[in-house]
């Protein structure tokens, strides 16, 4: 898993190869890829905390009410990948795009709003500013892309 991330390679879900794996399994690999990105010189920096709006009662997992009073966030580098789930992928940025943002009172109601969007509007803000010609080149592949059946 740690080396397929660092590659950007697709892995087949680790359960479909590994029925037999359990929560307490999860969490050991967390563990140990956390221990060789530490051990690679990346910084342990906070919380990951996710929320996927998709996620329906039918998938087993239902969204779950909560409530952040306070959230900040610290975004680094930024790195866009383009592909369509073949490996023929390209990296269009991999940029430090470094920026703060902090959010009040953040529920599964207004978390699209209060904070994906902020982030991804100023990921590319930042972006274009850090490298102009990007949003000549995502705007002319969109163009110029085939049309979509």
């Amino acid at each position: 898993l740690d080396s397929a991330e660092q590659q950007t390679r697709d892995v087949v879900k680790i359960t479909d190869e590994h029925p037999e794996l359990d929560w307490d399994d999860a969490y050991a690999i967390q563990d140990g890829i956390r221990r060789l990105r530490l051990a690679r010189g990346q910084r342990l920096a906070g919380l990951k905390a996710g929320a996927n709006p998709s996620a329906t009662p039918s998938e087993g997992s239902a969204r779950q009410a909560f409530l952040i009073k306070r959230l900040r966030i610290r975004l680094g580098r930024v790195t866009l990948i383009e592909g369509d789930g073949t490996p023929d992928r390209r990296v269009l940025l991999d940029e430090d795009l470094a920026f703060e943002m902090e959010a009040k009172d953040v529920t599964e109601n207004n978390f699209q709003a209060k904070v994906t969007e902020v982030i991804v509007t100023q990921s590319l803000r930042n972006a274009v500013l850090a490298n102009p010609r990007l949003l000549l080149r995502l705007s002319l592949r969109r163009v110029l892309a085939p049309a979509s059946k």
